[in-house]
């Protein structure tokens, strides 16, 4: 007996986060990257960070374009508080 039958939605609508603000560290490249994809995807506020990369910055152009949605790229090193704080600080002033 099956109790319930599967959502067919699609995922975006399964995990909307419009309005939503999230940071990915290392979101430029390899795992982190397709992390803010799908943050971006989703309808989320993307703040990409970043420690020596230097296509951060235009995967968040390119993830702003294709997904009509803000995306930044911020340089810090995350073991570093001092840079980390400077990062918070300014995606709270971007992003609100």
């Amino acid at each position: 007996m099956v109790l319930s039958k599967p959502n067919d939605a699609p995922v975006q609508t399964l995990f909307d986060l419009s309005g939503k603000v999230v940071a990915v560290t290392g979101g430029g490249r390899g795992i982190g990257q397709t992390v803010a994809t799908a943050y971006a995807e989703a309808g989320a506020k993307v703040a990409i960070l970043y420690r020596t990369t230097t296509t951060a910055p235009k995967t968040a152009e390119e993830l702003a374009s294709e997904y009509q949605t803000q995306v930044h790229a911020y340089q810090a090193d995350v073991t570093v508080l001092k840079e980390i704080s400077a990062a918070i600080d300014q995606i709270v002033k971007d992003f609100g």
